[in-house]
């Protein structure tokens, strides 16, 4: 990817936080409602992710308060009313946060791809046509392809990446306040996890992912080959039955092979992250437990102090896991915003207006053209004088430059060396748009639009479509 990226000229790094700033303007811009919900759901899915630790640490508290048990049952009450209503409150706010962002994010992705559209309907076409330019235009498509990619992973990722560095935040308090030392050995344990697994990730992909694809390929073409009748005259004719099943065998052996290597990585994975995930709960329960004998800790504390330091880790590994598709996203955001800023120098040029005559004359001025990469001109010092009311035939062999002519000639091509003049003036003083109100071509490919034959033929909407004159058309 990268090496590609130095490739293209076009290509822009914009990095993680200017992409996040850009996305939440885009939200803004087009849908300002979902970016209060997005803030509803983070503040809400991360209270409730420790709630009932701190809910449980208040009803301990109110049981071994030696109060009365009529007063213990009015304070539970009351404690049981308060929690039940901000749990409603919470849980409500979370899921309308999830329910309405969704298609919000979808919204604010439309729009962006119409902003992708617009770039490539207005730029030029030799622009367009450059294989750098429908590079990156291809990768900006792919960036607006929606879900976990691009522009919509961007906004779906930013709300999970907010509520677990909202509950970290908060939750960090806490573990400085039971023991400074143990937020250092939860967050060097939870780097040592997250760094072990994308180790895994990186050996699956190379080891597995990246071999298995060919022995997929040679797997599918050997069930192919054994099962499609079109073989079997040639298999039973050539004795070949033996043959192709060793084969298929060996191939078989090579696919279970790389299975073996792909689960045996993922199970020392499993292990030697619930082994750091016991650690990381014993030096919490430690803490605690010299909590309790040194200070002691309430069990009330001790419930809500437990539920706050694994959140705390939890939400951490959360993090640092769901960052990584965070930052894929943001590079290919990269792409979406380095083809909406590839430039169009034509655009920003004072024109003359188009003058208005019975009769224009066209003459090339020698003319030469070169596709870009290519050794030779496709049109090389043509001179030619086009005159009013004349018909000209151009003929030639394949590749002889005959539609590099006729672009050169409706101006989707800019000459490489010489100019253009329409009744003597260079059409590089003309906007393209007006210029192209003087052709009428009919190129050797027809496009018709899957729109009615009326449009069609006026290419307007249907309310500005005068159906008589198209059917006199």
């Amino acid at each position: 990817m990268a090496k590609l990226e130095e490739k293209n000229p076009w290509h822009k790094d914009y990095g993680v936080l200017k992409n996040t700033i850009y996305i939440l303007k885009k939200e803004k811009q087009y849908c300002s409602s979902a970016v209060w919900f997005k803030l509803m759901g983070i503040v809400c899915g991360s209270v409730l992710s420790y709630f009932w630790g701190v809910f449980g640490k208040y009803v301990i508290d109110i049981v071994q308060s030696g109060n009365s048990k009529e007063a213990c049952l009015r304070a539970l009450l009351n404690l049981i009313l308060l929690a039940g209503s901000a749990v409603a409150v919470l849980t409500l706010g979370n899921i309308a946060a999830e329910n309405k962002t969704w298609y919000r994010f979808i919204k604010i992705r439309m729009h962006m791809i119409l902003e992708r559209i617009d770039k490539a309907l207005h730029m030029s076409y030799q622009l367009l046509e450059q294989p750098e330019v429908l590079d990156i235009h291809q990768r900006a498509t792919s960036a607006t392809g929606g879900n976990s990619n691009g522009v919509e992973g961007m906004m779906r990722l930013m709300s999970t990446l907010g509520r677990n560095l909202f509950t970290v935040i908060v939750t960090s308090f806490a573990v400085v306040v039971l023991d400074w030392r143990l937020i250092f050995a939860l967050i060097v344990i939870t780097v040592v996890q997250y760094l072990y697994f994308m180790r895994i990730i990186k050996l699956d992909k190379i080891n597995y992912w990246n071999v298995l694809t060919p022995v997929n390929r040679e797997v599918n073409y050997m069930e192919r080959v054994t099962q499609d009748f079109d073989y079997a005259k040639e298999i039973r004719l050539f004795h070949m039955k033996d043959f192709l099943l060793a084969k298929q065998k060996f191939i078989y052996a090579k696919q279970e092979k790389l299975h073996d290597y792909h689960f045996e990585i993922w199970f020392w994975h499993a292990l030697v992250i619930n082994c750091l995930y016991v650690v990381g709960r014993a030096l919490v329960y430690a803490a605690l437990f010299v909590a309790v004998l040194k200070n002691g800790m309430s069990i009330g504390d001790f419930t809500m102090f437990l539920a706050l330091a694994i959140s705390f880790s939890e939400n951490l590994l959360s993090f640092l896991h769901r960052f990584g598709d965070y930052r894929n996203a943001s590079m290919q955001v990269d792409d979406f915003r380095s083809f909406l800023e590839v430039s169009d120098e034509e655009k920003e040029k004072q024109y003359l207006p188009l003058p208005k005559a019975d009769a224009y004359e066209i003459e090339f001025h020698d003319v030469s053209y070169r596709y870009a990469g290519a050794t030779t001109d496709a049109v090389s010092h043509l001179n030619l004088k086009l005159h009013p009311g004349e018909k000209l035939a151009v003929v030639g062999l394949n590749g002889a430059g005959k539609t590099t002519f006729i672009k050169l000639l409706c101006r989707l091509y800019n000459p490489t060396e010489g100019y253009i003049t329409l009744n003597g003036v260079d059409i590089q003083n003309y906007s393209r748009e007006d210029y192209y109100q003087l052709f009428s071509p009919v190129f050797q490919n027809v496009e018709v639009f899957a729109f009615p034959i009326d449009e069609n033929v006026s290419m307007k909407t249907p309310e500005k479509t005068d159906a008589e004159k198209v059917v006199a058309a």
